[in-house]
């Protein structure tokens, strides 16, 4: 098995040569067939940077950039077995990497596979915290099919969403099945949205806890804001999902976090933060449920 490597870059700075050179360490030689860099107008040197480093470089201006639409159009024509996404800011853990996240692929009935994410080293203690929680953390091994669950339409709505997760900080996408069911054009979420079409279509999708990335952001209020609010965007449009529904939700879940925050060892106090975040996902769950 080999895939080529989607990579969509804007200003991605130093770590690019860091994330380039682990992929071209990945075994067994060979696994890694092709890297395409798809860059939206960047201003620092990383397409010239890419280009040295030998990937393909697509050049599309920034406002051309979709999540959906512009993943798509980097991974049209490969004669790699796979596609593996990743993103700018992800640094694979070990030389195993890819052939850990192709490795569910092995299985033909299985059509994705997403990896396990960890903080990166620097990471402050809660945005280290906040990505221990995520869908993405675990160590089992998961494989979801559709077939195996035929009560799936009778679970709430915030189960069936988990159950349908995807992620596209890493992932891998057998590229037969991505011909035919490619990401759609969406501005955020297109890893959920697959995830969801993919069971559907009666495949199955692994989450691949042995293919390890680091990976995590630093907070900030408006960063945090957009993101929780793009998040509970798509999963009003695609589950339903509307959580918190006033106002005053939205206070009591930031309340609730800050309490859970002063809880740990040691305690964290980020009420603004949690604030900015919960007012997101009010403002994003209000937004897509409207739709």
């Amino acid at each position: 098995m080999d895939a080529r490597v989607v990579l969509p870059t804007w200003n991605a700075g130093a770590q690019l040569a860091e994330l380039l050179a682990r992929l071209r360490a990945q075994q067994p030689a060979g696994i890694v067939r092709e890297i395409v860099v798809i860059d939206s107008a960047s201003s620092d040197g990383t397409p010239e940077l890419a280009a040295r480093e030998g990937a393909q470089v697509i050049s599309i201006a920034k406002s051309e950039f979709n999540h959906g639409a512009t993943r798509t159009r980097a991974a049209e024509g490969t004669t790699a077995t796979a596609v593996v996404f990743l993103v700018q800011d992800a640094l694979p853990v070990g030389d195993r990497f890819v052939a850990s996240l192709l490795a569910p692929l092995a299985d033909p009935t299985i059509a994705g596979a997403y990896a396990r994410v960890v903080p990166h080293e620097n990471a402050t203690t809660l945005v280290r915290r906040d990505v221990e929680r995520d869908l993405v953390a675990g160590r089992a091994r998961l494989v979801k099919r559709l077939a195996d669950h035929p009560d799936f339409a009778s679970w709430n709505a915030a189960d069936r969403r988990i159950f349908c997760h995807f992620n596209n900080v890493a992932s891998a996408i057998r590229a037969s099945v991505f011909r035919e069911l490619p990401f759609r054009n969406l501005p955020f979420g297109e890893d959920l949205d697959w995830g969801k079409r993919a069971l559907e279509a009666g495949h199955g999708i692994a989450f691949a806890a042995d293919a390890v990335v680091a990976h995590s952001h630093e907070s900030g209020l408006a960063r945090d804001f957009a993101r929780h609010r793009d998040d509970a965007v798509i999963e009003a449009q695609l589950f339903g999902i509307r959580r918190p529904r006033s106002f005053l939700g939205a206070l009591a879940r930031a309340a609730r976090l800050t309490a859970r925050d002063l809880a740990g060892s040691p305690p964290q106090l980020a009420p603004l933060l949690r604030l900015a975040q919960s007012l997101g996902r009010w403002r994003g769950a209000s937004s897509g449920a409207s739709r």
